[in-house]
């Protein structure tokens, strides 16, 4: 793993003294035809301010697009509610942070995988590897990778244009 490495990684928030922490449990090292729009971040949605345009997930500020794509039946941001299982995608910027154009309702995840409601997906590159303290830092989070935590790698394709 290096700097400027697309992964995923699965994981539980932890409280830190340092800041936002993640126990990993799943970390996929990506490479291939990865968008630089490919960021994104799951869990659970803890505040929605309309007025600003912006969301709470897990410990991120994520702002939106002027105009985002919602997945149904989420339409608009005042469909939004914290407590549902969402994932935001877009692209961020050390010191401007996540923006993200498109907001995909997950709720119907949680029937089916109890637990998920309490962990949290990101996508990205990595900022900082730590060897010596098995850290690896991205979009500000560090992310403690143990003997536990199942790495894997993945070839991203080139989507083909649907007609």
């Amino acid at each position: 793993m290096k700097p400027g490495q697309w992964i995923r990684v699965d994981g539980t928030p932890q409280i830190s003294p340092t800041g936002p922490t993640i126990q990993s449990y799943g970390l996929k090292l990506m490479t291939g035809d990865i968008k630089e729009n490919a960021w994104s971040i799951r869990g659970t949605l803890r505040d929605v301010d309309r007025a600003n345009r912006t969301l709470k997930v897990g410990s991120y500020r994520i702002q939106l697009v002027d105009k985002p794509k919602f997945s149904a039946p989420v339409r608009t941001i005042a469909d939004l509610k914290p407590g549902m299982l969402v994932k935001v995608e877009g692209t961020y910027q050390k010191g401007a942070g996540f923006l993200a154009g498109k907001v995909n309702d997950e709720s119907d995840v949680v029937s089916r995988k109890p637990g998920i409601e309490n962990r949290l997906r990101v996508q990205g590159k990595i900022e900082r590897v730590d060897p010596a303290k098995r850290i690896v830092t991205m979009m500000g989070t560090a992310f403690v990778v143990t003997d536990h935590t199942q790495v894997t790698s993945v070839v991203v394709e080139p989507k083909t244009p649907t007609k």
